[in-house]
């Protein structure tokens, strides 16, 4: 569900993933390196319950997207 979440806010909540980090250290005081943000996102491939949506989305979508940013942002570290 999370993965679901942070998706929304990618997609339709008009923030970045740079804009998440950011305020996630200034939040918690702690830094994400990007090597550990690369391995999180992939582990959308491990989450076991894909979650019912209410409305027209399918995990599938949801799975890709962080997939591709995983693709670009390890062109990066």
């Amino acid at each position: 569900r999370d993965y679901f979440d942070l998706y929304l806010l990618l997609t339709k909540g008009n923030m970045t993933l740079e804009q998440i980090q950011k305020n996630y250290r200034l939040k918690f005081e702690v830094n994400i390196p990007p090597e550990q943000l690369v391995k999180r996102l992939q582990a959308v491939s491990d989450a076991v319950d894909a979650p019912r949506f209410l409305g027209d989305y399918k995990w599938s979508l949801v799975e890709q997207y962080f997939l591709d940013e995983v693709k670009k942002r390890e062109k990066k570290i």
